[in-house]
């Protein structure tokens, strides 16, 4: 079984927009081969299901930020930072989402079918992605009737 990347979608290239205009280039997920290999698509899932679980980490966090007495809620530090609040917020999700992969990888040590469960629960497989080998035709040929000759005519004239 082949499975195609994700992010090409096994195109084997990528349309990206920078500074206003398109520019194709070759996927650098899969290096323009189109497919990926199962570990690298469940490294994939598993820094999918990460992102998810930081996302929502950071979201607590800011609520519980803003909803202090004091006043300096997330806007506060992000800008205590001389950080825009999105690009604050941005890189604590990818600081968490780090933090949380780590962890993951440590918990798949010891409880692989938990983790496997929680992959596929929170960052399902897309089956749009798998190219299924196509099973080997097992029936037999059928028998090609002789050509008739005027050799083996039976008409006897």
């Amino acid at each position: 079984m082949k499975i195609k990347c994700p992010q090409c979608r096994g195109e084997r290239t990528q349309t990206i927009e920078e500074d206003g205009r398109r520019i194709q280039d070759d996927c650098f997920h899969c290096q323009a081969e189109g497919f990926i290999s199962e570990e690298k698509y469940l490294a994939d899932r598993m820094l999918a299901m990460a992102n998810l679980l930081a996302c929502d980490v950071v979201e607590r966090h800011k609520r519980l930020e803003n909803s202090r007495e004091d006043g300096e809620g997330w806007a506060f530090h992000a800008a205590e930072s001389g950080m825009p609040e999105a690009d604050y917020t941005f890189a604590a999700v990818a600081d968490e989402q780090q933090r949380t992969l780590v962890l993951f990888q440590k918990l798949d040590q010891g409880c692989h079918e938990l983790v496997m469960s929680l992959v596929d629960r929170l960052a399902p497989e897309d089956e749009s992605l798998f190219v299924r080998d196509k099973p080997e035709d097992k029936t037999l040929p059928l028998k090609e009737e002789p050509e008739e000759s005027e050799e083996y005519d039976d008409i006897p004239f």
